[in-house]
């Protein structure tokens, strides 16, 4: 779809420190079910970068998603 956007937000490769110091924080155990920002912007060349960054955010997701975690944040509009 021409200019669709793409809303993403996901655990980053930066996360497995924090998820050693606290294992509570959660995140997939496979690394190529994390992101970088590299990794964003190989899969989505076809879009703009309105936003797209690494962060450190709090979790209280319950149980299995609760403390510190670091994300990858990405919002993109396709170009055609």
């Amino acid at each position: 779809m021409p200019k669709g956007i793409i809303i993403l937000e996901g655990f980053s490769t930066g996360n497995f420190a924090l998820k050693n110091t606290n294992p509570s924080v959660g995140d997939p155990n496979k690394i190529e079910m994390l992101f970088t920002i590299d990794s964003i912007k190989n899969d989505f060349p076809d879009f703009e970068i309105i936003q797209l960054e690494e962060v450190e955010i709090e979790l209280k997701e319950g149980l299995y998603h609760y403390g510190t975690g670091k994300v990858i944040r990405f919002v993109g509009t396709k170009k055609k």
